[in-house]
């Protein structure tokens, strides 16, 4: 297990909190829309066609 850092002041160890949190909640963010869209993509069947025989079918295809 890694050990403090005694070189990093209570300030930067603050910063950084707040940056992972923050980036946190933006790929949470991201995430849903991402999850909304491939919805949306999915009802209007968006993924239909040569040999693809679902959404998650063609989310799947390299």
């Amino acid at each position: 297990m890694n050990q403090p850092d005694p070189t990093k002041t209570a300030s930067t160890v603050e910063q950084l909190e707040a940056s992972i949190t923050e980036l946190a909640g933006h790929m949470a963010a991201a995430n849903y829309r991402l999850l909304v869209l491939i919805r949306e993509f999915d009802e209007a069947g968006g993924w239909s066609g040569a040999g693809v025989l679902s959404c998650a079918h063609w989310w799947g295809k390299p």
